[in-house]
């Protein structure tokens, strides 16, 4: 019989080059909207720290693990990070213009980094690994403008409490 074929796990190198095919803009720094979904992109490269006009950003279903050109991101709106391996948010208290957030399917336990994101309206951070409802619940407060927030599959949303406290 046959083997199956092994699929190759494609990474992609974010260069300046591939940024500027992607936007179809003549500089990074002019870039407005990048959508790099399942590249299989790993890291957030040093040309990612010059987009500092983006306003919408997807990487989701990548394989990152860390989002260290996010502070220079100051624009920044919408934000999807779907199907990553990120396990904290910390870089994103400093996008305070965060309007749309998507993390879900990440390993991410706090949101607390979020209290910062003032602006914030739509949050989906289903199937992290969020605990403590309590936390969730004191970075809430600290949203007025939330209006959609998707939980579901995180330990803090398993039993009654959950739906009581919420």
């Amino acid at each position: 019989g046959r083997r199956p074929e092994r699929r190759q796990l494609r990474t992609t190198e974010v260069t300046e080059a591939l940024l500027l095919d992607y936007s179809g803009e003549d500089a990074v720094e002019n870039i407005r909207e990048l959508v790099l979904r399942d590249m299989g992109i790993e890291a957030m490269a040093p040309p990612m720290r010059r987009l500092v006009r983006l306003e919408l950003l997807s990487l989701s279903h990548n394989r990152l693990c860390e989002l260290s050109a996010l502070p220079s991101m100051l624009a920044l709106s919408d934000l999807n990070l779907s199907g990553n391996r990120l396990s904290s948010l910390a870089p994103l208290a400093h996008c305070r213009a965060l309007r749309r957030l998507f993390v879900s399917g990440n390993k991410v336990a706090s949101l607390a980094p979020l209290r910062r994101c003032s602006e914030l309206r739509t949050l989906a951070a289903a199937s992290n690994l969020v605990s403590s409802l309590g936390e969730v619940i004191a970075t809430l407060l600290e949203l007025p403008r939330l209006a959609e927030l998707e939980l579901a599959a995180n330990p803090c949303a398993l039993g009654e409490p959950y739906r009581h406290e919420l």
